[in-house]
């Protein structure tokens, strides 16, 4: 969606969110989609990494809209940023689910989306490396939606 480090995954009346940074430019060019979409509830915001450029709307977001769950990556400590959307997603009533393994989640009747995580280290401090992999699946497709770790090469398809 516009620019930046984000995915929107939506059915007629509720979206998904994979990351939720960009530029400058990436709050209204979000907010664009979702009224153009006439999207009023979303459901969740699956966090790859804890880096500027993949949470700086978080907040906001979550200011703005009532949103479900927030899944983002198991670390020891998160940066000022990261704690700020942990913060601010516990007093908007938002669960938050630190990820420490491979779970599923069922996105509607569309298909399924997994959050995947064998190559994590959540002492490492390198956030790039220590990407949540998402995969989003329909029927016996799937592909990844959005990462940067580097070892995903060793990690099952979904079929």
């Amino acid at each position: 969606v516009g620019q930046g480090n984000t995915a929107m995954i939506h059915n007629c009346h509720d979206a998904v969110f994979v990351d939720y940074g960009g530029n400058g430019t990436g709050w209204r060019s979000i907010n664009t989609e979702l009224l153009k979409n006439n999207i009023k509830s979303i459901s969740s915001i699956y966090v790859t990494h804890m880096d500027l450029d993949h949470i700086r709307y978080g907040s906001r977001l979550l200011n703005t809209y009532q949103i479900d769950t927030l899944y983002i990556p198991f670390r020891r400590s998160y940066s000022d940023l990261g704690q700020e959307l942990i913060d601010t997603a516990k007093k908007r009533n938002t669960k938050v689910i630190y990820v420490t393994e491979d779970q599923t989640v069922p996105l509607w009747n569309l298909g399924r989306l997994a959050l995947l995580t064998k190559h994590i280290d959540p002492n490492s401090e390198d956030e790039n490396e220590n990407s949540l992999v998402y995969q989003f699946s329909y029927g016996k497709t799937g592909f990844p939606v959005s990462s940067k770790a580097k070892n995903t090469h060793s990690l099952p398809p979904i079929v």
